[in-house]
């Protein structure tokens, strides 16, 4: 059974949001199964990811992990990507391509596809 379109800008919300405040200047993509339609209630984690314009740190890293378990109140896991860190360019197209731009610049995330 498909998410409902409220249910998922829900979770889009609360992930993007506290994200966002964690790193102002981050790109942000949602990819996967929630944006593609199959997502399921009972089994989907939520694919997310960043773009700050280089490498998380791993300070970063360690904000990013306390703010998954302290500030989004989901019960499912969230998979965040680093698209600086990602080197299968095939990977990377499929999260820039169509995956949903919830924050940023889609010509900043299309210019990692060329590097």
């Amino acid at each position: 059974m498909a998410i409902s379109p409220e249910r998922k800008k829900r979770y889009m919300e609360l992930v993007g949001e506290a994200l966002s405040r964690a790193f102002p200047e981050a790109d942000i993509v949602f990819f996967g199964s929630l944006v593609e339609g199959d997502f399921s209630e009972r089994l989907s984690d939520i694919d997310v990811a960043l773009y700050l314009g280089r490498p998380l740190e791993d300070r970063e890293y360690g904000k990013l992990l306390k703010i998954l378990e302290e500030e989004i109140p989901l019960l499912r896991r969230v998979e965040v990507v680093d698209l600086a860190r990602v080197k299968d360019q095939e990977f990377l197209r499929y999260i820039i391509k169509r995956g949903h731009l919830w924050k940023g610049s889609s010509a900043r995330l299309k210019s990692l596809i060329e590097r």
